[in-house]
């Protein structure tokens, strides 16, 4: 299983499809991409360390980032 998963710079502009499948994921970083929304990511319970710097996310409503006991 995966459980950390490294895609800064990659030009992305939305998060990579099915996301919400890696449910062993703990670490994602995708920093320095296009991203301007963030989906739904309760799914994710084992998330622990979320990377989002420069980014073009203006808003976090909906995505239920709030539910995940991530380290700040």
């Amino acid at each position: 299983y995966i459980s950390e998963l490294y895609l800064q710079g990659a030009g992305l502009s939305e998060f990579p499809k099915n996301i919400d499948k890696l449910i062993f994921l703990k670490k994602l970083n995708l920093s320095d991409n296009l991203i301007n929304f963030i989906p739904d990511l309760s799914k994710l319970t084992e998330l622990k360390e979320l990377y989002l710097s420069n980014n073009n996310i203006s808003t976090l409503h909906g995505s239920n980032i709030d539910k995940l006991k991530l380290k700040i």
